[in-house]
């Protein structure tokens, strides 16, 4: 029997990139963290009509932007984020995932100059599917800047 190092894989097997699709539970962790908002910042089901219901609208050629303050009265809180995009928006899964998914890992890139105690809902319109994602972050870089909910 022969023993081989760490560094290197066992004869007729390779180790898994973190890109690899096979890569297990280590693979989904390092995805999730790529292209999830943390727990905290995700908008529930339960928030999501009251939202609307109290929110401001701000509109671009692309998407609308419906942004709520949140409890004055208490301690600061972390701004909410939820993603919309219709069957009409986009028909395939998979490019509303890729439209979520994109403006998602726009949003963690901004959270730096994201002020506390707003719940933003970004609704997309057909036009955004065409939006290439440096296209895409200056359109919600624009309309967060409208709506004063990044510093």
């Amino acid at each position: 029997m022969a023993f081989w190092s760490a560094s290197e894989p066992p004869p007729g097997r390779r180790w898994f990139n973190a890109g690899d699709r096979r890569g297990g539970s280590a693979y989904r962790s390092k995805r999730t963290r790529l292209f999830m908002l943390s727990r905290e910042r995700r908008v529930t089901r339960r928030q999501f009509l009251p939202i609307m219901e109290e929110s401001r609208a701000w509109h671009s050629p692309t998407m609308s932007l419906r942004v709520s303050r949140r409890g004055e009265k208490e301690p600061t809180k972390p701004t909410l984020f939820a993603f919309v995009v219709s069957n009409k928006v986009a028909a395939r899964a998979v490019d509303r995932n890729k439209l979520k998914r994109r403006a998602r890992a726009i949003v963690r890139e901004l959270l730096p100059h994201i002020k506390d105690n707003y719940a933003c809902l970004l609704f997309f319109k057909k036009e955004a599917r065409s939006l290439s994602y440096q296209e895409l972050k200056k359109s919600i870089t624009n309309v967060l800047h409208l709506s004063s909910v990044i510093l």
